[in-house]
């Protein structure tokens, strides 16, 4: 039985990839540092080290997959991110091979119909225990999917949809980029950035953290989820 928690917000990735250059690249003669499993003991790995789950769904005569391994998957951001925080599985949509699932065998490509894969690449994201989260159709480039790995791996689409969050980082980054700080930041984190606050007001529902007159840190439950102006809340309030 699949589990699915979906949230739409996530295919959103694709807004913030750049597809401009031909699918079609010679493969690197390294081999490739992820851990590449099969989908059955991807899953079963990632509920014992309780990691969340990444699925590339791919094909050998598909250019963009092709793509995708020869560049986002070698970047080591990427690759450092899916060995601290995921389990990675890779699924072939034109494979008869089985694979073992709680309520019986299902072929590769059973599977990638059961995930309702319709295009390639499609990468998909799990929770610890197997529940679906949501894919990111086509090509994603290197920016893209960290973007999208550090959103899943924080939990942060229980919270905010992923659009939100690419907003906001972008303009957290952008206000200091000696000291970047990000969306899913613990206080202690952003306070050895950007020190101490110049006051704090803690409501009932977040934390907010004042560095000037202008602007906020927001937090919910001790973690950063938004950048504000004050001038652009007072104007919403009113």
């Amino acid at each position: 039985m699949i589990k699915t928690k979906f949230i739409p917000s996530l295919t959103l990735a694709v807004f913030i990839a750049g597809i401009g250059a031909s699918p079609f690249v010679t493969a690197s003669l390294h081999a490739d540092p992820i851990h590449w499993m099969k989908y059955d003991e991807a899953l079963k790995k990632a509920k014992q080290e309780n990691k969340h789950v990444l699925v590339d769904f791919a094909t050998s005569w598909c250019g963009w997959c092709k793509k995708m391994d020869a560049t986002t998957y070698r970047d080591p951001d990427v690759q450092a991110a899916i060995a601290r925080n995921f389990e990675a599985a890779k699924v072939d949509g034109d494979s008869y091979n089985l694979v073992n699932l709680d309520d019986g065998q299902i072929t590769e490509k059973g599977l990638t119909r059961q995930y309702g894969v319709t295009g390639y690449p499609t990468t998909w994201f799990l929770e610890p225990d197997g529940t679906h989260i949501a894919p990111a159709p086509g090509y994603v480039d290197a920016t893209a999917m960290k973007y999208i790995l550090d959103f899943v791996s924080l939990n942060l689409n229980e919270t905010m949809a992923f659009s939100d969050y690419v907003a906001q980082r972008k303009k957290l980054e952008s206000i200091r980029p000696d000291a970047k700080i990000t969306p899913g930041m613990t206080q202690a984190q952003v306070k050895s950035l950007w020190g101490e606050p110049q006051s704090v007001d803690d409501s009932k529902d977040e934390v907010l953290w004042h560095y000037d007159g202008t602007s906020e840190l927001v937090f919910k439950n001790g973690t950063l989820v938004a950048y504000r102006e004050i001038e652009a809340k007072q104007k919403a309030s009113n």
